[in-house]
């Protein structure tokens, strides 16, 4: 099964396991081989940078306020260390496409406009976020494919009962 999957999802996958363990369920299927992500330059490009971002700024505040020690300039090491082993293996599996087109349809969050164009050009009908309110109109709207599919849009959790389901249903038509 091929999806879209913002970034959100992976960086809260890896930084913060234990609060998103929805999201890490999504990683896991794509290190596993059960599905398989869509990308784009513009998506890869934020795959890489926005942790490095995160980082940055939690580094920078904690040095401002005289509260970065070598110990937490570590663990801020190592969550990209880590970060960066999973997105390799991440783009590893991906499918990567050149969109053309330039869809504005993300009012609260016009970068998401990238994950609509890539649903657009890839004929990709998944698409995967934690920030579910930036992409509402792609549903609202009847938003479909170049293909014609209808694009639907999915918390890592509303995606892995989806998933289940098709999993369940396809393990019930095998004859025995």
């Amino acid at each position: 099964m091929e999806v879209i999957i913002d970034t959100c999802v992976l960086i809260n996958a890896v930084f913060d396991q234990p609060e998103h363990e929805d999201d890490w369920r999504i990683l896991r299927f794509v290190l596993e081989n059960s599905i398989t992500p869509i990308v784009c330059s513009e998506l890869h490009r934020e795959y890489l940078c926005t942790p490095q971002k995160i980082i940055y700024n939690e580094m920078s505040s904690l040095l401002k306020s005289n509260l970065l020690t070598p110990e937490l300039f570590e663990v801020g090491h190592e969550k990209l260390f880590d970060y960066s082993i999973k997105i390799s293996r991440v783009l590893r599996n991906a499918i990567w496409f050149d969109v053309e087109s330039s869809f504005s349809l993300c009012v609260l969050h016009h970068a998401d406009d990238k994950l609509v164009n890539l649903s657009y050009d890839s004929d990709c009908s998944v698409i995967i976020t934690d920030n579910i309110r930036h992409l509402e109109i792609v549903e609202e709207n009847g938003f479909r494919t170049k293909k014609g599919r209808n694009v639907k849009v999915y918390t890592p959790s509303t995606f892995y009962t989806y998933y289940q389901q098709m999993q369940f249903q396809a393990r019930s038509k095998v004859k025995y």
